[in-house]
């Protein structure tokens, strides 16, 4: 099951997902590139946020991609303000900071 998620998720991410940094225009593919190789990692440690590694590794891939997919949207939001730059950098790391209290949260159970 493990290995169906995988391949299903790489085909989701590489084929199905809208390239969020559009309004980037010419520079909006090579973007998408350096920002792939950002975004995959910082999916993963919020991943590991909430899911305990080895624990069901199919749904460890399915949440991985489900964070993944739902950092995508947020890109895609946030570039959706490209000229105004600090609004931007104040969405990103808004969401980020949420992010991470709420997973850290998660894993303490709510005490």
């Amino acid at each position: 099951m493990y290995t169906v998620m995988v391949f299903l998720s790489i085909f989701i991410r590489q084929y199905c997902l809208p390239n969020p940094f559009i309004p980037l225009g010419d520079m909006a593919i090579l973007a998408n590139y350096l920002a792939s190789g950002i975004l995959v990692p910082v999916s993963f440690a919020m991943t590991g946020l909430v899911y305990e590694k080895g624990s069901f590794p199919a749904f460890g891939s399915f949440l991985f991609l489900g964070i993944y997919i739902l950092n995508t949207i947020v890109l895609e939001f946030i570039f959706t303000f490209y000229p105004v730059c600090w609004l931007m950098g104040g969405l990103g790391i808004t969401y980020l900071v949420l992010f991470v209290f709420v997973g850290m949260k998660l894993r303490e159970g709510f005490n």
